[in-house]
């Protein structure tokens, strides 16, 4: 959420293009966690 307010109001667009790298790494870091967790293993048969 704070990278998200500071992309807000951010100006210089070198730095709004690394805060958004950085949200869209985290987001793709916690849908892969999520995704792992709603997958359940299946064990070897």
């Amino acid at each position: 959420m704070e990278l998200a307010a500071q992309a807000a109001d951010e100006q210089d667009p070198h730095k709004l293009t690394e805060l958004v790298l950085e949200i869209d790494r985290l987001l793709a870091e916690k849908l892969d966690r999520l995704n792992r967790a709603r997958i359940p293993i299946k064990p070897s048969e």
